[in-house]
């Protein structure tokens, strides 16, 4: 008779944190009262950054990747990372292309990188616009700013460090997050 695997017991569930839709997370609780089902569209410029508040609320987890949900592929690049609350930024994927995989969950795999509990954004930007297209939510301009959500329009696809916030000139929200090997 075999027993079951150790490693399986003894290792943490997967977690995730999509800062759209994680309960506790600023932007979660006011999408749950004004955004819709999430929709296809383009970037809103090209080498915009967008800027997505999230909270580690308990304990110390692990992210292991971020990830962005991708509709229609086009040749670009992205990069996506964390800042920390003094806009530092923690990681990044770096300048990367976008796979050539359409209606898919685009993953990137970062270094394994431990988040304490704290305020933190989640950060994201595409080299083109009118072409790619993500899944995203439309959430009015001012609830977004409330909730601490910003952008930046950079010269390249690499994240700053720092980055410059400035308020959203759009109502584009995409649907991004973190897979954690450590549950909140």
């Amino acid at each position: 008779m075999t027993v079951f695997p150790v490693e399986l017991v003894e290792r943490p569930p997967r977690g995730l944190i999509i800062p759209a839709h994680s309960l506790g997370q600023p932007m979660a609780d006011i999408a749950r009262l004004f955004v819709g089902t999430p929709v296809s569209a383009v970037w809103p410029a090209a080498n915009r950054a967008v800027y997505i508040p999230f909270l580690v609320q308990s304990r110390q987890c692990v992210v292991t990747q971020l990830f962005f949900y991708l509709d229609v592929f086009s040749a670009a690049n992205y990069d996506i990372g964390i800042y920390d609350a003094t806009k530092k930024r923690v990681v990044s994927m770096g300048s990367t292309a976008v796979p050539n995989t359409p209606a898919t969950m685009v993953l990137a795999n970062i270094a394994d990188t431990a988040l304490l509990p704290g305020q933190y954004w989640l950060g994201m930007v595409v080299s083109v616009a009118a072409t790619l297209t993500v899944f995203r939510h439309a959430t009015a301009n001012y609830l977004a700013v409330a909730s601490g959500m910003q952008q930046e329009a950079l010269g390249s696809t690499v994240l700053p460090d720092p980055p410059t916030f400035a308020n959203l000139s759009s109502s584009f929200q995409p649907i991004c997050g973190l897979l954690l090997d450590k549950t909140l």
